[in-house]
């Protein structure tokens, strides 16, 4: 039983250890960003839509841990344009 638990710590400390945000988060972060510089707020189901569509791109263009650290860094829409392409 000690076995079976050291294991499952182990390996959530492993997936821990890297400190690349999740595409959901950055996602998230891109959102918050947008609704807070452009003064304008989506309803929930546009904004919805934005977020599975970033999560998305994110995922699909497989963005760097480099790229994802970065736009969630970010503290304004116009610091994205900083972040490496992918």
């Amino acid at each position: 039983m000690r076995w079976i638990v050291a294991f499952v710590v182990a390996c959530g400390a492993a997936q821990h250890a890297d400190d690349t945000p999740p595409c959901d988060a950055v996602a998230d972060h891109l959102l918050e960003l947008a609704n807070r510089d452009n003064e304008a707020h989506a309803g929930p189901q546009l904004a919805g839509g934005i977020r599975a569509q970033l999560a998305k791109q994110c995922t699909d263009e497989q963005w760097t841990p480099e790229r994802r650290r970065c736009l969630v860094a970010a503290r304004a829409q116009d610091a994205t344009v900083d972040c490496p392409a992918r």
